[in-house]
């Protein structure tokens, strides 16, 4: 995937690091709409969607601050999204869904990927289904020690959709608490 931080990194590695040890993998993931496509890189084939959002998710920095809400409201839960990747699971055969950040897929990939019967795995690299900055943190620096309610009242939603989830993998225990906590990942 187009690298915007660490995640992208990881989810490369881990895709080279399968197949190099004899598993077939495909990746899925957003992109502008200019560079959607599907294409093999090393060996992996790469799914590159078009957004199904206002903008493509890398290009988030750039866009006015007013757009941002409506852009995380299309994006906990996009059809056409949903769509998009149930076509991808139709297509190939998956025996297990790894995912990673959903931001641009949306949760529609968990459903997706249960409704095609197929297992999931996700790790949660940050904060990012807790909290709509992904730090936990106030813009003045400050840690939060509970949700706020837009945190809250999204965290309900990302929540429901986690119970597709059967398996979770984060950088930390901490970081695994935090989530579980929050009622997370249930199954």
């Amino acid at each position: 995937p187009h690298v915007i931080g660490g995640a992208e990194l990881i989810v490369a590695d881990i895709a080279r690091a399968l197949h190099d040890t004899g598993h077939d993998v495909a990746v899925v993931t957003s992109a502008r709409r200019d560079e959607a496509r599907s294409e093999t890189q090393d060996g992996v084939r790469v799914h590159r969607l078009p957004p199904a959002n206002l903008y493509w998710a890398g290009d988030a920095r750039g866009r006015m601050p007013a757009s941002k809400p409506l852009w995380h409201t299309i994006d906990l839960w996009n059809p056409r999204m949903y769509t998009a990747i149930r076509s991808v699971l139709d297509r190939e055969p998956f025996d297990v869904v790894h995912t990673h950040n959903l931001g641009g897929l949306s949760p529609a990939v968990w459903s997706a990927a249960a409704a095609a019967g197929v297992p999931i795995v996700h790790t949660t690299h940050d904060y990012s289904l807790t909290c709509v900055r992904s730090l936990r943190m106030t813009p003045d620096g400050r840690i939060c020690r509970a949700q706020c309610t837009s945190c809250g009242m999204r965290g309900t939603w990302l929540r429901r959709q986690s119970r597709h989830v059967a398996g979770v993998l984060a950088p930390s225990q901490f970081v695994l608490d935090r989530h579980l906590e929050l009622g997370f990942f249930p199954n």
